[in-house]
């Protein structure tokens, strides 16, 4: 019956193998004991109350499943609707850990105000559980200047949008607790046009995982004028990250080098460097409108040192996003973030 494993043997017979051979020389006594199951346990990384602003075109609820049977299946229903199959992790991507699931929502498709997500899961046994989630759409577009401070919550979601990860924060900023692949949080509204982001990071160190053709090297760092990412065929998660206007970040490639990319991976301008683990940099990021597109410029330094008067690394582009927030990236590596600051600016 769904819920219940077989315990073992009674009477005659002892053991937990539940195929067995009695000898029926004589009379016997042959007990069987089966003992009912819980369902799988799901954890929803970021409580059972949310909120969402338009920080990019989805809104995400992300958390974790486990079994000791094995889990079977999950599904997600929107606001009473039809069960809508959750993949589950590991796949190398966005769902990096065992059991790892994020629903994926358009933020179009519903309408301001409460919603709420069942999560339903099923064990190897056929043993059910159920998780609802209680979520609010707010419409209003979020304005500059902006400001994070880690310390306001302990919960990451309070203060802006998880997109990928298992994340805390606190006075010593913004930490990760489960590293992997593109681990994302997303600041502030997809309207957003001109403006100068500036944050703290500290690197700790590489994390396993990198290396494989899904993830090429670890890295840190920024995207500008980040809208969500796109499906390349039909998966959830998506895990398409362009179109986007700009990725600035420090990737340890070829020695080591500062990059700022454009959408689609071009334009690309680069500096090798160094980034030392356990030492705090400043990195500062710009997005302009000038004429023929969007100036992208990006520099860094390390905390506490005079800022450089100039910018490293600029381009111009001319074929990607023109509004989008701010996205904060741990790629294979143990990071923490300090409060992020975006001005508005003034073309």
């Amino acid at each position: 019956a769904p819920g219940w494993v077989f315990a073992g043997w009674g009477g005659d017979v002892l053991g937990t193998d539940p195929v067995v051979s009695v000898v029926m020389d004589a009379a016997r006594t042959v007990t069987a004991t089966f003992t009912s199951v819980d369902g799988p346990a799901i954890t929803v990384w970021y409580g059972d109350e949310q909120t969402y602003r338009r920080a990019q075109k989805w809104i995400n609820i992300l958390g974790h499943v486990a079994d000791p049977q094995g889990v079977e299946g999950v599904t997600y229903s929107l606001d009473g609707g039809a069960p809508v199959p959750l993949a589950l992790g590991p796949d190398l991507r966005r769902l990096y850990g065992a059991g790892d699931f994020n629903v994926e929502i358009p933020y179009d498709s519903v309408i301001p105000g409460p919603h709420t997500v069942e999560i339903v899961a099923r064990d190897t046994t056929g043993a059910l559980s159920a998780r609802t989630v209680k979520f609010n759409k707010v419409a209003d577009p979020l304005g500059l200047p902006h400001t994070v401070r880690w310390a306001d919550s302990t919960n990451p979601a309070d203060l802006a949008q998880v997109v990928d990860g298992y994340w805390k924060s606190s006075t010593a900023g913004l930490e990760i607790v489960e590293s992997g692949y593109d681990r994302t949080i997303a600041i502030g509204d997809t309207t957003w046009t001109d403006y100068e982001v500036e944050v703290p990071v500290t690197v700790w160190g590489h994390t396993p995982g990198a290396g494989t053709p899904q993830s090429g090297e670890p890295l840190v760092g920024l995207g500008l004028h980040w809208q969500g990412h796109t499906a390349r065929r039909s998966e959830s998660p998506a895990v398409g990250f362009y179109p986007t206007g700009a990725f600035a970040w420090y990737r340890w490639q070829s020695g080591g080098r500062y990059e700022l990319v454009g959408n689609d991976g071009s334009p690309l301008s680069r500096e090798g460097g160094t980034l030392q683990f356990g030492t705090p940099y400043i990195m500062k990021a710009r997005a302009m409108t000038v004429p023929g597109g969007i100036q992208y410029s990006y520099k860094w330094w390390l905390d506490g040192a005079a800022e450089p008067p100039g910018w490293a690394l600029t381009l111009l582009e001319d074929a990607g996003p023109t509004t989008g927030s701010v996205l904060l990236i741990a790629h294979h590596v143990d990071a923490t973030f300090g409060d992020v600051t975006v001005r508005p600016l003034v073309p």
